[in-house]
């Protein structure tokens, strides 16, 4: 399942609401309603594939090593996320703004639409 940590350094407390580690199992599967709010967030994503369609996320196994990065717009209505296999994810929610302060890019041209791959070198 889903374990939350909360960041212990103060600088970061600042910016950063929580961190999510998510470890799927093979032949495993598990899934959410994510509902609106402010924070915003980035997930590191290992050994996963993702399609996007009518407000759902399918994160499924992907038996390559190779590191997919998706970028949390905002959106307005709750969005389903499945999760299939074995897979791997680091998520960093973000508080309200706190995003801005690690990309030189703003968000809204990071962000434009609910979940996006992160294409950006714009890191600070």
């Amino acid at each position: 399942m889903i374990k939350t940590i909360e960041p212990s350094f103060p600088i970061l407390r600042k910016y950063v609401e929580c961190f999510y580690f998510y470890e799927g199992k093979s032949n495993s599967s598990f899934s959410y309603l994510a509902f609106p709010h402010f924070n915003t967030g980035l997930s590191f994503m290992k050994g996963a594939s993702v399609q996007r369609q009518d407000w759902t996320l399918q994160i499924s196994e992907n038996r390559t090593d190779s590191v997919h990065i998706e970028i949390f717009g905002k959106y307005t209505t709750p969005v389903f996320l499945e999760y299939k296999g074995q897979l791997r994810e680091i998520s960093v929610i973000f508080k309200p703004l706190g995003m801005n302060r690690f990309f030189k890019d703003n968000y809204l041209s990071l962000a434009p639409h609910f979940f996006q791959i992160n294409e950006q070198s714009g890191w600070r």
